[in-house]
């Protein structure tokens, strides 16, 4: 009886180490989590980190810029909020490493303080230091592309001896009792790198509404542009097929990142929603069909995860998005309600949100040193993603407008294509004012200005360029002779 528990001991033991990676990070990471991290409570959006040297490179300290972020946006329920009674943490494990206390971790916010945002201990800020994330992405905690994170809610057991005692504990000797956890993806990327946005209802979906609808409550996600998949990931694969032949551009890379209006609250199913879209490969006398994987369970999914059985391999070619940050309102469902439908300033949200999440980031690794473009093209669907694509300095012929029936339209200046019909209003022409700056690391948002734009007269050489869907070949051709020329 004692040797089988024994036995037993040394199994679990085991496998509480094998749920840290040993990358030779003694010092930033510790290996005392056990296979139970609680209840998914929380909602976390996902974060960029942005290094001012090339993937394939270390930082020698030689580049022009730091280490930089996106806010780490977190929120968990508000009856768990600092009160003095109880002391909460947040222990971070990224891709299976649980980083020390000591080295980082977050707080939950302060009661009656107004915002519902976890902040680092250090610096009380949604955002680690620079020296932070040189060290994560140093000891290779961080990898190049995407990086599963994971927040998990403790208490701490000094502080609240009348603990419950049916809590799920990390460690049975360790000072924290386990209160729940929730999950995100950290993308690290190089400050080489430039990005396609996407908007996600209208654009990905062919409705507002029913992509909402189905992508959340009924879960069947065949209402969406033909060809969507493939188009974004053929543009991705592609450029890195060729990265031999860009080797002269520091191997920059084109990443994609989804923008969308909705509340954070569905940020789970939208992040399901991106993950479990999969279409056949389009021929030309096929059909497209959408595919959804229904095997898998609410909460985190991974985008590589298997299809039905249902679906015969060999006979049917499925591809799916490509994986990139999700960045949506952080506010409540009334709070963009109101933004959409009174204020009529969803234009405004999102340039500021890429301003801040994606523009200050790479700015401060360096962006404007790096001789690279930070915009390779924008998709949406109403004129309000053009006006704010264009407020943080994306040309008009780098957007895409898509309507219901699949046909997307860019203004040109340059080419010269049919006329359309337009609107008595005047166009509105966005602008993004860069300030110059002495030293990159004073950089700060208050730096960057995004202003509402003012209007100005279209001018008779504008012209629109039609594409007839995602799988349009003058629309692909078009991309990638971009990516060659960036």
């Amino acid at each position: 009886m004692k040797q089988g528990v024994t036995e037993k001991k040394e199994e679990q033991d085991t496998r509480n180490q094998t749920l840290t990676q040993d990358y030779s990070i003694g010092r930033l990471c510790c290996s005392s989590i056990g296979p139970s991290y609680g209840e998914p409570i929380g909602l976390a959006l996902d974060a960029i980190v942005v290094s001012p040297c090339c993937e394939s490179s270390e930082t020698d300290g030689n580049e022009s810029g730091i280490v930089a972020s996106s806010d780490f946006q977190l929120q968990f329920p508000p009856q768990f909020s600092t009160n003095g009674k109880i002391n909460y943490r947040i222990l971070l494990q990224i891709n299976g490493n649980l980083l020390q206390e000591t080295f980082l971790c977050m707080k939950l916010p302060t009661q009656g303080k107004g915002t519902m945002m976890c902040v680092f201990e250090e610096g009380m800020s949604t955002k680690p230091s620079s020296d932070k994330l040189q060290q994560l992405v140093q000891q290779r905690i961080l990898s190049p592309g995407r990086n599963l994170i994971r927040y998990i809610l403790v208490k701490d057991n000094l502080s609240a001896k009348n603990s419950n005692s049916d809590d799920s504990c990390i460690n049975q000797n360790s000072q924290y009792t386990t209160i729940g956890q929730t999950e995100a993806y950290v993308y690290l990327w190089s400050v080489h790198d430039t990005i396609i946005i996407s908007d996600i209802d209208g654009t990905v979906t062919k409705s507002d509404v029913r992509g909402v609808i189905d992508s959340i409550f009924t879960e069947k996600y065949g209402h969406v542009h033909e060809g969507v998949c493939s188009f974004f990931s053929e543009i991705v694969k592609y450029q890195e097929e060729h990265e031999s032949d860009m080797a002269s551009k520091k191997n920059g890379k084109v990443r994609v990142l989804y923008l969308s209006s909705r509340p954070m609250r569905l940020i789970h199913s939208t992040r399901k929603f991106l993950s479990l879209l999969h279409q056949t490969i389009q021929h030309e006398t096929v059909p497209q069909k959408n595919i959804m994987s229904s095997c898998m369970g609410r909460g985190s999914v991974d985008i590589d995860a298997e299809l039905p059985d249902d679906i015969e391999k060999g006979k049917k070619a499925l591809i799916g998005l490509p994986p990139g940050p999700i960045f949506l309102h952080t506010g409540t469902l009334s709070t963009v309600l109101v933004t959409e439908l009174v204020r009529k300033s969803t234009h405004e949200f999102k340039a500021d949100l890429l301003a801040r999440q994606v523009v200050l980031p790479f700015v401060v690794a360096g962006k404007e040193k790096s001789g690279s473009r930070l915009f390779l093209a924008g998709f949406g669907n109403k004129k309000t993603d053009s006006l704010a694509y264009e407020m943080v300095g994306m040309k008009s012929h780098d957007i895409y407008i898509i309507n219901a029936s699949s046909v997307l339209v860019s203004t040109s200046a340059s080419l010269e294509f049919e006329d359309e019909a337009e609107e008595s209003d005047n166009e509105v022409v966005g602008c993004f004012a860069w300030e110059q700056m002495v030293r990159t690391e004073d950089l700060s948002f208050e730096m960057i200005s995004v202003s509402n734009p003012s209007k100005a007269t279209k001018t008779t050489s504008q012209k629109k360029r039609h594409f007839k869907g995602y799988n349009d070949p003058k629309l692909k051709k078009e991309l990638l002779r971009r990516i060659s020329s960036y």
